[in-house]
């Protein structure tokens, strides 16, 4: 059924396209740049009560790749690859965690909008 449909992909250009997946879902420093941007974004989304800017913080947020890479590990049934998305899924998690707490909580926007109501 799918047999012509990945003819004119070579086994070296599949092998690249792996290693691209793997080496983006390692956690980086452009990573982490990226998803803390993301989670201001989103808290400040919701400190406003925003959603075009909760909804651009969801586009921003990095968090694709390491969704690819853990599905690719499942297929190719590689723990190397499960075990290192799954750290960067725990990472980033108790990274959004701390980070939305910290700007809730020290935000004189929630002050403004508690004392509004």
């Amino acid at each position: 059924m799918f047999e012509g449909l990945f003819e004119n992909i070579t086994e070296t250009e599949k092998n690249e396209a792996i290693e691209g997946i793997i080496s983006h879902a390692t956690p980086r420093l452009d990573f982490f740049l990226m998803l803390v941007l993301s989670i201001s974004m989103a808290s400040f989304g919701i400190l406003l009560n925003s959603t075009i800017v909760l909804i651009a913080s969801m586009l921003i947020a990095p968090l694709l790749y390491p969704l690819i890479s853990f599905s690719l590990g499942i297929i190719v049934t590689d723990t190397k690859v499960i075990t290192s998305s799954l750290y960067t899924f725990g990472k980033s998690i108790l990274l959004a965690l701390t980070m939305s707490f910290l700007i809730g909580y020290f935000s004189p926007l929630l002050t403004l909008t508690l004392f509004s109501l």
